[in-house]
């Protein structure tokens, strides 16, 4: 299947997708603060997502695993003092990477393979959605109210069955 070897191909070239995103994100006006920040801490957050896509997308069990990813991602930018408008764009910057590298491999040469193409950037766009959802989340977060701190389960299992059903 198509999208397989998309994710396959995508986990391969990690490291390839991680470096132009690095570039991307460091040099972007719109992500000025990312410009502080070391390349490791860049290269470690964004590589983990695209090394670990296949797990992201195959498993509904890891759906309190996606949750928590993004949540806490949201919360230390937070701490680092980034605008959340620079995180979310960062986010959407690591999706457009990702799809313009699937585009760039030439995979889509028939009506075929252009349907399933098209279906896995719906899941791509739908993966950074709900990553933007739980990092925005994060972000927000009181980390002094303690009666909150319990609620990040069951505003996880609420988001999966209001938001996007059994859908992972």
């Amino acid at each position: 299947m198509l999208v397989n070897k998309l994710v396959l191909m995508i986990q391969e070239h990690a490291e390839k997708l991680t470096e132009n995103w690095i570039k991307e994100v460091s040099q972007n006006p719109s992500t000025e603060t990312y410009h502080n920040l070391s390349k490791e801490d860049l290269h470690d957050k964004v590589y983990g997502i695209y090394s670990q896509l296949g797990k992201w997308f195959d498993s509904t069990e890891s759906n309190s695993e996606f949750a928590k990813h993004f949540f806490h991602l949201g919360l230390e930018r937070k701490s680092q003092g980034m605008a959340l408008s620079e995180v979310i764009f960062a986010t959407i910057l690591a999706k457009k990477n990702l799809i313009d590298y699937t585009v760039s491999q030439g995979l889509f040469d028939n009506a075929l393979e252009m349907a399933r193409g098209l279906e896995f950037t719906n899941r791509i766009s739908t993966f950074f959605e709900k990553a933007i959802y739980f990092i925005s989340l994060g972000y927000e977060f009181d980390v002094s109210d303690k009666k909150a701190k319990s609620l990040v389960e069951d505003i996880s299992v609420s988001f999966w069955r209001s938001i996007v059903g059994n859908q992972s």
